[in-house]
């Protein structure tokens, strides 16, 4: 006759359950080294908590974005007529905005997101805001911001092969 994988499965768990009750010293055993996993783990817990702790303060919520692109895209914005300026495209406004959650709190990135949506904002300009704009931006760091602020002025740069 054929047993049953699932009476099965139950005895061996109900024997094992009883070994350990009656036989004292798995628990005395388990029960120390249980514990230390467990404090080490609150202690693992407590560090990343932490080290993330800084971060936390540097994501950016809801208010926080509305505020700068209130004033930093209107700022931007002011010697526009009001009669250009546009709803920007979601494939361009959404992936900048989302992106000003992480990288808010870095000013030159952040400029750099609100030029994007003036651009995407101004008639005369929407068609020069490409998406994948936001995800170039998303891969600077703020000091390759600046160095990329430098192209926009028309000078010539020297260059200097050394051989």
């Amino acid at each position: 006759m054929a047993s049953d994988p699932l009476h099965d499965s139950a005895e061996i768990a109900k024997a094992a359950a009883d070994i350990v009750k009656t036989v004292p010293i798995y628990q005395d055993a388990i029960q120390p080294v249980a514990k230390q996993i467990g404090t080490a783990l609150e202690t693992v817990g407590k560090a990343v908590n932490l080290a993330l702790f800084p971060i936390t303060g540097a994501v950016w919520g809801y208010e926080q974005i509305k505020e700068f692109v209130q004033t930093k895209v209107t700022e931007k914005l002011q010697h526009v007529p009001p009669e250009n300026i546009i709803p920007p495209k979601a494939n361009i406004a959404v992936p900048a905005i989302e992106a000003l959650r992480y990288s808010g709190s870095e000013q030159q990135l952040a400029d750099l997101y609100a030029n994007l949506l003036a651009t995407a904002m101004n008639k005369e300009t929407a068609s020069g805001a490409h998406p994948a704009f936001a995800e170039i931006i998303k891969q600077l760091t703020s000091d390759e911001a600046k160095i990329t602020k430098l192209f926009a002025h028309n000078i010539p740069f020297p260059i200097i092969n050394i051989a």
